[in-house]
């Protein structure tokens, strides 16, 4: 069982196989891992009888072909869900991929640092770069015309490693009342200017950008007026992110009631990359522990609200909102297995959709990323691990 998750997952199988042994070791009744292959198995054979396949007699390459065809589709049907009739153009479809956004996200707030208190960090740290993109002569200036969500976003893609890293250890300095509770903001960086200086990151990531300390997720210009796929590619990225945002969030809250909040936050945005806790010898990304934890449990403190612990993947936002793509619920974190698996993720097949990608050059990071995620999940529902997690996190019981 270990195998076949080690080859979903893309781990080394001798080194995953110990880690899975240690979890399974403290873990009463049937095995947690088998117990995931078993569903996995069936999502896969109910999402193949949706499109009409026979699941013992197709290839993964030719459910990815398949798969891409029905992407292909929900690109239009999204499109035209949210008003548009040219699902590719840029122009047109932008504006209302914002709105429909936003419209999902509401009234939910998330935990981020104060607009005053990121001024106050980029006057003392000017963006040196950026003013230079967007032709402003001094920080003030920059500060007086430019949304601050805007700027810090738009900071963190075009200025430098080295820029971003001492940027990032002023947090050190902040306090829990450098933060609040506000709502998500969805933007377009709608400056021309943008476009050159952010050709590399936006390559990288697809034209949608983030800054999770501000709660601030964005579309990047392009001076493309059509794009491949650009209405289900944007859309599930945007929405992966708001639900990033929203993870990150919770822990930035938590850590709300405890010492030495600066370092706290530090900690948390490098452990976004590196893991915030190790169990069986595994990093362990915050998400996991945040989709194992009871929204209405006391033991987060009285300062955590239910809506913390909120979240929804792209795959099942699209499903709920759009009739006829409800063959996407529950599939985040499935693949079929092989030793080339097919995944049925949308945001990795949105994005493989809009760069017309092999099945040799397909993308998995995202279904990977919610596999392990789901996997971890379930063994934190078991008491005895996760005090083991929330004693290394500083949670107290």
């Amino acid at each position: 069982m270990s195998r076949i998750l080690s080859e979903l997952l893309g781990h080394n199988s001798d080194y995953f196989s110990r880690v899975l042994a240690s979890l399974e070791s403290t873990v009463d009744g049937p095995g947690i891992d088998a117990g995931l292959i078993g569903e996995l198995a069936e999502r896969s054979a109910a999402m193949h009888r949706a499109l009409r396949l026979d699941p013992a007699d197709t290839t993964p390459h030719e459910l990815y072909a398949v798969l891409r065809g029905r992407v292909q589709d929900d690109n239009a049907r999204l499109s035209s869900a949210m008003g548009g009739q040219h699902p590719d153009a840029v122009s047109e479809m932008t504006p209302l991929i914002v709105k429909n956004v936003r419209a999902h996200v509401g009234k939910r707030h998330c935990w981020a640092m104060k607009n005053t208190v990121a001024r106050k960090l980029l006057k003392q740290q000017p963006p040196r770069m950026v003013m230079k993109v967007l032709n402003y002569r001094s920080v003030d200036s920059l500060l007086k015309h430019e949304p601050i969500g805007s700027v810090m976003v738009a900071a963190r893609y075009i200025e430098s490693s080295a820029w971003n890293t001492t940027f990032t250890r002023q947090y050190t300095s902040l306090t829990a009342a450098d933060f609040e509770s506000r709502p998500f903001e969805v933007v377009y960086l709608d400056k021309l200017a943008y476009i050159d200086s952010l050709s590399r990151s936006v390559k990288r990531h697809h034209l949608v950008l983030h800054s999770k300390e501000m709660g601030v997720v964005a579309i990047a210009p392009t001076g493309e007026k059509v794009v491949r796929g650009y209405t289900l590619r944007t859309t599930t990225l945007l929405l992966h992110y708001v639900a990033e945002i929203s993870i990150m969030s919770s822990l930035l809250k938590y850590r709300h009631a405890g010492r030495d909040y600066g370092e706290a936050v530090v900690t948390a945005l490098i452990g976004d990359t590196s893991g915030h806790v190790t169990l069986g010898g595994h990093p362990l990304h915050w998400r996991s522990v945040h989709h194992s934890i009871d929204g209405t449990s006391a033991e987060m403190g009285p300062h955590m609200d239910e809506e913390d612990w909120w979240f929804e993947s792209a795959n099942d936002v699209l499903a709920r909102l759009v009739e006829t793509m409800v063959l996407w619920s529950g599939k985040v974190h499935v693949a079929k297995y092989s030793d080339a698996p097919a995944g049925l993720n949308l945001v990795d097949l949105a994005i493989d959709h809009a760069d017309n990608a092999s099945f040799d050059d397909r993308s998995l990071r995202y279904v990977r990323r919610e596999l392990e995620q789901e996997l971890f999940r379930r063994y934190l529902q078991h008491r005895p691990l996760q005090r083991v997690a929330f004693v290394r996190l500083g949670i107290k019981e």
